[in-house]
């Protein structure tokens, strides 16, 4: 017994010594694994238990939470409504514009397409595809943006009736929340409710389609002009399609898009063997170009254009559809002016007549008060919610860029003044491109206003290129303008207006910041949104910044008056109202020009834009492409839609008031830099400018101021004569040509140029002014006599008077009025000869045949010395009968009159021969 306890201990003892360590761990090891695995399994129970209780708690919020399913609210929703101005109702949107269709009738290609494109396994599952969902599920764990969210047919019927109305977008937690009650929905409550033909009804004639349609009715009926019914599979295709997104599918706004989509769905009913590969190929080739017919005017409301800009501008500030969500809406609109736009798009006006059918026009109307728009032209022959020319173009706006990117921003940063001279010469962009002018010449120097009036590239161009372009962005901002910008810069084709560009209302806001004295006001068409629902009314604010001062807007407001009447605007009479305006054209290049086969004169885009103190109007009048037509150059289209448009706005007088810090100078046109006028000015080259106050010009012009007198008169007498002689004053610079070469060459960058426009304004002033001359005056009892004129600096003269007084004066040849004072002198020890004159009494005289001496020779003068007459018997004549040219009876003769052995003067006589003088 010892001896094997002793064994059996020894045994233990051993292994204790040997391995007591790793038993020990071992041991340990096996009680912390089956540990573990025990506190797991509790958390994972515990786990379980509490997402089944979430997951419970969370169907229960569902239920509880979930709405009621009302077929009848589908279709017929409480309709918005609109008011004008003066809180009169002018329209009513969304009420029962729908046509609702039975299943019977709808044809079986279009049930296929909708259940092939949305929902395949529609027919089999019970309103949740559960295979569908956990698929797209997973790709969107795994980033899969095309993954899509596996909504079924009924599904997205309560989604889009139900769970989200009016547009709302709902993410994060809330949309868990409403896709889990939207599949609440469609499982226990519409599914079980009603049968899959009935919920194919409801979803195809409560959804939006594009183009104003509501349900598969409407949209075949404007699509394609027949019923639902009678849809073929390339038909059914397309309207299919547009369910997923009708804003992006419609087929008049986004044809190409339309057509890819038609094209998958197309596809999809092949994949899911709807169609055979013949009736694929068949339905393929009928494109939407082909299926679809021009779109025509669906509402004949004349304020319907208004109405569509309301409706954007509704679902812009709101978010909410005014067609989907009842509302009443005021708005600004002029009913009285709206109905005239409608009248003159529609060609209902008498003096107004439309080019051809197919030119298009945008038109918007702003109040210069406020800002609010007033009337809107969205184009001819426009559909509901169709494109609105007013505000849904973009398109470059040609000169009438000139007084927002450089003229008017001058005037505010670099204080211009209406007379502001820029160099009308070859010039271009700083790329080294050049421009032209719209006439191919260049005139030199011209003061901004005349580079407006006439419409000039190069000097826009040229006040472009003064201004920073930091202050040019700014500024365009703030006038709420669209410009191209390319490296942070405003490219220089901006200066005529070459971008893409703008569209009437945003042009007519931002001419409108003239108007209304320095203020921009943000476009806006409503006053306040008021929700049938009983939410808060939306009211808007009206946006409005300073963003120039009251005397650049009156500068510029001032030239764009002289614009008015200096253009093809004075052609059309406006209610005798005085408003400024500007116009634009867009032309196309020769590249286009060649590639269209249009003539040199083609052009794309015409512009005008006008304002009085109380509106600003800006219109635009084109095609809507080029294969539609295209405008000629010079046609004066945009003046006349613009003063069209005008005598329905322009009613009231306009009265811009010149602030205090504007002052008015009179200018001297034609001579370089601004400069005041001169006394002598002529009249024809006076000019009213204004400036602000501290900025007008104080150098006047010296090319009619007085001339200088002459300078080192003295006289030297010789014998009876006196010699004049003077210094001569310096040539003036109007008639130096080397100056005018100096002062052109300052002035302009083209050295040719310069010296071509400095000797062609030397001439100009030579047959203004002419030379220089001297005119020398003898002082006698009744003033001062002309002697003689010269342009030498000395002159001899036989004084008739003794110690007489001269006087030598400064003028020009032309133009005497600047004549100098003169400079005087008196002249001593001077003998006078006698002065020995002839006074002719008698023209004519009798003669007989045979007769050598004249009846009446006695009679023919008398003579006088130093002014006492003399006796007659002391006077004798010199003349011939016999070699005289007879005429008739009468003939000249010339007779020297002599005294003294000194002819004395020589008269011409008319001689009548006669038989007898008794």
């Amino acid at each position: 017994m010892t001896k094997k306890k002793n064994v059996k201990q020894t045994k233990v003892e051993k292994y204790k010594e040997t391995k007591p360590k790793d038993n020990k761990v071992k041991n340990k090891r096996k009680f912390n694994f089956r540990k573990l695995i025990k506190v797991l399994l509790i958390l994972f129970f515990i786990g379980c238990i509490m997402a089944l209780v979430a997951v419970g708690l969370f169907l229960g919020y569902i239920v509880k939470n979930a709405p009621v399913f009302e077929p009848k609210e589908l279709y017929d929703a409480k309709p918005s409504i609109i008011y004008d101005k003066d809180g009169i109702e002018r329209a009513r949107l969304g009420n029962k514009i729908r046509t609702v269709v039975s299943y019977d009738q709808l044809p079986e290609s279009l049930v296929d397409a909708i259940v092939a494109t949305e929902d395949s396994r529609f027919f089999q599952h019970n309103g949740f595809d559960l295979p569908r969902f956990l698929v797209a599920s997973v790709k969107q764990a795994l980033g899969n943006s095309e993954a899509g969210g596996a909504s079924t047919l009924t599904m997205q019927l309560s989604k889009n009736k139900i769970t989200v109305k009016d547009g709302e977008k709902k993410g994060g937690f809330q949309g868990i929340i409403r896709k889990f009650t939207d599949i609440y929905m469609a499982v226990f409550k519409i599914e079980r409710t009603y049968t899959k033909e009935e919920i194919i009804e409801f979803y195809v004639n409560s959804n939006y389609l594009g183009a104003d349609t509501n349900g598969v009715e409407d949209a075949s009926q404007v699509y394609f002009g027949k019923s639902v019914s009678e849809l073929s599979i390339a038909e059914s295709a397309m309207i299919a399609g547009i369910f997923n997104a009708p804003g992006m599918f419609d087929p008049y706004l986004h044809p190409e898009a339309c057509e890819q989509r038609r094209t998958t769905v197309l596809y999809l009913l092949k994949r899911h063997g709807y169609i055979t590969d013949e009736e694929y190929e068949i339905a393929k080739q009928m494109t939407v170009d082909k299926i679809v017919k021009p779109r025509v005017k669906k509402s004949d409301n004349v304020y319907q254009d208004f109405i569509d800009m309301v409706t954007d501008e509704v679902i812009e500030k709101t978010g909410l559809n005014p067609y989907d969500v009842a509302m009443n809406i005021y708005t600004t609109m002029d009913s009285g002016k709206q109905e005239y736009m409608y009248n003159l798009l529609a060609g209902n006006v008498s003096y107004y007549k439309w080019a051809d059918d197919t030119v298009q026009a945008g038109i918007a109307v702003v109040s210069a008060t406020d800002g609010s728009v007033v009337a809107i032209g969205g184009g001819r022959n426009r559909v509901v919610r169709g494109i609105n020319r007013a505000t849904g173009i973009k398109r470059q706006i040609g000169s009438t860029a000139k007084p927002l990117y450089e003229y008017g921003l001058g005037i505010e940063k670099l204080n211009w003044s209406t007379g502001q001279i820029f160099v009308d010469e070859p010039w271009g962009y700083t790329n080294g491109v050049n421009i032209k002018n719209w006439d191919k010449t260049y005139k030199g120097f011209v003061d901004m206003r005349i580079a407006l009036v006439e419409s000039r590239n190069i000097p826009a161009l040229k006040a472009f290129q003064q201004i920073s372009n930091q202050d040019r962005i700014e500024w365009i901002n703030s006038l709420g303008l669209h410009p191209e910008l390319e490296g942070g810069f405003i490219h220089e084709a901006h200066a005529i207006g070459g971008y893409n560009g703008e569209y009437p209302l945003s042009m007519a806001a931002a001419y409108n910041a003239f108007a209304s004295g320095g203020y921009y006001y943000e476009p806006y068409s409503i006053t306040k949104v008021e929700f049938l629902d009983g939410s808060e009314p939306y009211v808007y604010k009206p946006v409005v910044n300073k963003v120039m001062s009251p005397e650049t807007a009156w500068l510029m407001t001032n030239v764009l008056i002289s614009v008015a009447q200096g253009t093809g605007f004075s052609n059309y009479y406006v209610n005798g109202v005085t408003y400024a305006g500007k116009s634009g054209t867009t032309n196309l290049s020769d590249e286009t020009l060649k590639a269209k086969n249009l003539p040199s004169k083609a052009v794309a885009d015409l512009w005008a834009v006008g304002y009085t103190d109380k509106y600003t109007i800006a219109t635009w009048y084109g095609y809507d492409d080029l294969d539609a037509g295209y405008n000629i150059f010079g046609s004066g289209q945009n003046y006349r839609i613009f003063t069209a448009v005008a005598r329905g706005i322009f009613t009231e007088k306009s009265n811009f008031t010149k602030p205090a810090g504007v002052v008015a100078v009179e200018v001297e046109r034609g001579w370089g830099d601004s400069v005041l006028s001169s006394e002598f000015t002529p009249d024809n080259l006076r000019a009213l400018e204004y400036f602000k106050k501290g900025y007008e010009p104080t150098v006047t012009s010296n090319r009619f101021t007085k001339l200088s007198n002459v300078s080192s008169l003295k006289a030297d007498v010789k014998d009876s004569k006196v010699e004049l002689s003077w210094t001569p004053i310096t040539t003036p610079q109007a008639i130096d040509l080397d100056y005018q070469k100096a002062y052109y060459a300052s002035k302009y960058k083209d050295a040719g140029s310069g010296e071509a426009a400095a000797l062609a304004k030397y001439n100009e002033n030579l047959s203004l002014l002419g030379t220089i001359v001297y005119k020398v005056y003898e002082q006698t009892e009744d003033g001062l006599k002309l002697i003689k004129t010269t342009d030498e600096t000395k002159i001899t003269l036989e004084p008739t008077v003794e110690n007489p007084t001269y006087v030598v004066k400064t003028s020009y040849t032309v133009f005497e009025k600047n004549i100098s004072d003169g400079t005087t002198i008196k002249v001593t020890g001077v003998k006078v000869k006698d002065l020995v004159t002839a006074t002719q009494k008698i023209t004519k005289a009798t003669v007989k045949p045979t007769d050598t001496k004249l009846t009446d020779e006695k009679k023919i003068a008398i003579v006088s010395v130093n002014g006492i007459d003399v006796d007659t018997s002391k006077v004798s004549y010199q003349y011939k009968l016999d070699n005289t040219k007879v005429d008739g009876d009468t003939y000249k003769i010339a007779v020297k009159v002599i005294y003294n052995k000194v002819v004395v003067d020589t008269f011409n006589i008319d001689i009548t021969v006669k038989e007898s003088t008794e």
